[in-house]
């Protein structure tokens, strides 16, 4: 479709306990980034639906952004988020905070590229440089 500009839609895999670096990090990433961040956090979602809109979000998303923790680590929905992800072929980005133990990666991002981040808003500004795209004017695409 000419003219139509497709906004690229990322989900945050993250524990909870690390929601202030992953607000910051959104926050940055949407300013510099032509991206949507999907997050049930900042939804108004029931707590008995979250599983569905986490599957949904999973679903509908281009790329997951794994935040790797000693939190995160322990967390059974982070590693029900990296499990669906993969196993629906979805492009993961894992991000491990400076603090965390490789060794307590889950396993099925261990074989990835980690990039170990210094902070929120630097790893935003990476992530808008070398992965996602810039904001800007709208893109012509054309159907084929």
């Amino acid at each position: 479709m000419k003219g139509t500009k497709h906004k690229t839609r990322v989900f945050i895999s993250y524990s909870n306990k690390d929601e202030d670096f992953v607000r910051s990090l959104r926050e940055t990433l949407m300013e510099l980034s032509d991206v949507v961040v999907f997050d049930p956090a900042i939804e108004s979602v029931k707590p008995e639906r979250i599983r569905d809109t986490i599957s949904k979000f999973l679903r509908d998303c281009d790329v997951v952004i794994a935040l790797l923790s000693p939190e995160s680590s322990q967390s059974p929905n982070v590693l029900f988020e990296l499990g669906m992800a993969v196993g629906l072929g979805k492009k993961v980005i894992p991000i491990a905070k400076r603090n965390t133990d490789i060794s307590s990666i889950p396993f099925n991002m261990r074989n990835r590229n980690i990039i170990v981040s210094t902070g929120p808003k630097s790893t935003a500004r990476l992530l808008a440089k070398d992965i996602f795209p810039p904001r800007g004017p709208t893109k012509e695409t054309s159907e084929q």
